[in-house]
């Protein structure tokens, strides 16, 4: 959401002035651009020797793919934690956000749903590369991608 709003030069905060400004930050073209955006400024952080992570929905499969290609170019690990929440949550959630003002995203509810919707499958990516994190609430999250991610790294559990 800080790239999308960096783009479309809007600082952190900022909303758009319109219902048809905040939904021109989601179009295919603007989406792309930002993608575009996260795949190269990860590149010069792995090509820096630097760990990089990226929170973003990476809903199309062409994204994770051009995301992929560049971590194979720099020679960087590559790995997904797909976080997944009942709706009704999703919705709680992007209520509460909106009430807050405290977030840069203008995701609606709208938007949520036509991204759920728009989602394309990770089935491209091996298992031992993907994590589904159940985001629902009740369970340490953090701790068991933290986890993961060690074992995944390093071929032990810790």
């Amino acid at each position: 959401d800080l790239v999308r709003k960096q783009l479309a030069g809007l600082a952190p905060l900022d909303r758009p002035a319109t219902p048809a400004a905040a939904a021109g930050l989601y179009t295919p073209a603007r989406s792309a651009a930002v993608y575009e955006t996260l795949t190269r400024r990860a590149d010069a952080l792995a090509r820096a020797g630097h760990g990089v992570v990226i929170d973003a929905t990476f809903q199309r499969q062409s994204d994770r793919e051009r995301l992929r290609r560049t971590a194979e170019w720099t020679g960087a690990r590559l790995f997904w934690l797909e976080c997944q929440a009942p709706l009704e949550t999703v919705r709680a959630r992007l209520a509460l956000r909106t009430q807050r003002g405290d977030d840069p995203s203008d995701a609606t509810w709208a938007v949520a749903e036509g991204q759920a919707g728009d989602f394309e499958p990770l089935d491209e990516v091996p298992p031992r590369e993907h994590l589904v994190l159940d985001t629902g609430g009740g369970t340490d999250m953090a701790r068991e991608a933290r986890a993961w991610l060690v074992q995944q790294v390093t071929g032990s559990a810790h």
